[in-house]
Order: structure tokens, then C-alpha cells, then sequence
């Protein structure tokens, strides 16, 4: 797995984390 795809992957991740905290 491209070290990109893992950054964007965290990325997601944090997004879905903060959606759900609002």
C-alpha cells in the first residue's frame, strides 16, 4: 500500500471522527 493511500486513508478517518462528534 503506497504511503499515500494511507494518508488519505487517516484523513477519511479523521473526517468520519469529527462528523460524528458535531
Amino acid at each position: 500500500i503506497p504511503g499515500g493511500a494511507t494518508l488519505i486513508f487517516e484523513v477519511e478517518l479523521l473526517s468520519i471522527e469529527r462528523r460524528s462528534e458535531l
